[in-house]
């Protein structure tokens, strides 16, 4: 890594026979673009990516003629952009570039109209292959002439303000792969002409304003389609298709849309998912033990549904989810008890630095505000790599599981407004990484037990619990009430 600057007088600059440059993931302390890289006549390649570079982009960067890749990106910020492209603007600056196969501008501030950005691009760059624009404060809609542009394999235009339909060009672009459009402010339908790209493996609309239903032949595309993420939008209903055979889909995001009835049983097809998230809509199903063979699902959310039922599954339809480490169904209606063999299930959370394998960034387990009733198993213990657990609202029986003192990772623990009894297990004293603690509103009973962590806490974790005492309650324990 480099840190400092590069000042005109640098011998790069020198070079003059170089035709790659990669100065990308260095830290240049905000200083400008030289103008003097435009005298790298001979580069191809061109990488000043997530550098610390500020200011204005020079124009000599145009002179750059044998350049078939660009790549000027920075990191995702909510302030203000470090790179600017205005004068000279995007137009001019690609105006020789005829070459260019490649563009990276993501987060560099361009702030241009559809003519202004559009047009340019598609007058010069007719051989682009990778279009990448992300968050670059560009306004829309998309002119037709971005339709001229049919050598593009990926494009990303997220984080812009396009604010017009999904434009049926893009069904001519015979060799695009990658399509992202999220945080577009994109309206109306998604057209069918999209499936006419046939060697689509990822498409993104997430966060836009589209309605309507799924169009069917998403759903039946086949092998090639990898990610479909279509989250918060105000997609209405489900559409008829079937997942083929042949499905690919390792990421299915629908959440935060306007969906009803019940999932799609084909979707056991899709045997290479990995991701499955339909939060937050209106479906009204049972828990899905018919999907038990998506042995590669690793994250599985369901919040905020109509899911009622028993999370029992039949021995014929015994899931093989051995890969889970985020299950989230809260916010539903299920209801009766926690199987002994639910937690079983997931192999992935069994896992503990002990275990030499690569932990695993997150997992969590969020089955709160159901209507569970019984006892929480001890086979939660079993869990050693579970960083957070959250059963509140619901109405659980019994004592809290003594096992729960080998979840090792446990941060993050709620199980608030339920009917446990019994006492705090001494195991709690265990559980050193636990930043976050809610046991208040059930029958508890006893002292705390006494640790650094459990103490840490504010009242406000324990109360409504009558029969507990001890810090960081005021309510001192008796003899009686100490645990031994």
């Amino acid at each position: 890594m480099i840190s400092g600057g590069i000042n005109d007088s640098s011998a790069l600059f020198g070079l003059k026979n170089l035709e790659s440059l990669n100065l990308a993931e260095n830290k240049f302390s905000s200083i400008p673009i030289s103008s003097r890289f435009g005298s790298l006549a001979s580069l191809s390649y061109m990488n000043l990516s997530n550098s610390g570079f500020s200011g204005q982009v020079p124009g000599e960067l145009s002179q750059l003629t044998r350049l078939e890749i660009l790549d000027l990106s920075e990191p995702f910020s909510f302030g203000v952009r470090s790179l600017r492209l205005e004068k000279p603007n995007l137009s001019t600056l690609v105006q020789n570039l005829t070459r260019l196969r490649g563009l990276y501008l993501d987060n560099v501030n361009i702030s241009a109209q559809k003519l202004d950005w559009s047009q340019g691009l598609s007058s010069s760059l007719l051989n682009l292959e990778v279009l990448s624009l992300s968050n670059c404060q560009l306004s829309g809609p998309l002119d037709d002439s971005f339709g001229e542009l049919q050598s593009l394999s990926v494009i990303r235009l997220a984080l812009n303000k396009l604010s017009s339909p999904v434009p049926g060009f893009f069904a001519n672009f015979k060799n695009l792969t990658v399509l992202n459009l999220a945080s577009c402010n994109l309206t109306g339908r998604i057209p069918d002409s999209i499936c006419n790209a046939t060697y689509l493996r990822v498409l993104d609309l997430a966060r836009n304003n589209l309605t309507g239903r799924i169009p069917k032949c998403l759903i039946e595309f086949g092998g090639s389609l990898e990610v479909l993420d279509l989250a918060n939008n105000r997609l209405t209903d489900q559409t008829k298709g079937t997942f083929p055979s042949t499905c690919g889909l390792n990421f299915l995001d629908l959440r935060g849309n306007s969906m009803e009835g019940k999932i799609s049983r084909s979707l056991v097809n899709c045997t290479m998912l990995q991701v499955l998230d339909i939060g937050n809509n209106r479906m009204n199903d049972t828990y899905p033990c018919y999907l038990g063979n998506l042995a590669n699902l690793s994250i599985l959310v369901l919040s905020n549904n109509r899911f009622h039922g028993s999370v029992q599954c039949p021995p014929s339809q015994h899931n093989n989810w051995s890969m889970l480490q985020i299950v989230d169904i809260a916010y539903n209606e299920f209801s009766g008890t926690i199987p002994d063999n639910f937690f079983l299930q997931w192999g992935a959370m069994m896992t503990d630095e002990r275990s030499g394998k690569k932990p695993l960034s997150f997992t969590a387990i969020d089955i709160s505000s159901n209507r569970f009733s019984g006892v929480i198993p001890e086979t939660i213990g079993q869990l050693k790599a579970l960083i957070l657990f959250n059963v509140s609202h619901n109405e659980f029986t019994g004592s809290i599981p003594q096992s729960m003192g080998n979840l090792s990772q446990l941060e993050s623990l709620d199980m608030s407004r339920n009917k446990l009894t019994g006492n705090i297990p001494s195991s709690f004293t265990s559980l050193n990484f636990l930043s976050t603690l809610n046991l208040s509103y059930n029958q508890l009973e006893g002292r705390i037990p006494f640790s650094t962590q459990l103490q840490s806490f504010e009242k406000y974790s324990y109360i409504g619990n009558n029969g507990l005492c001890g810090a960081p309650l005021d309510r001192a324990c008796n003899s009686s009430e100490y645990i031994w």
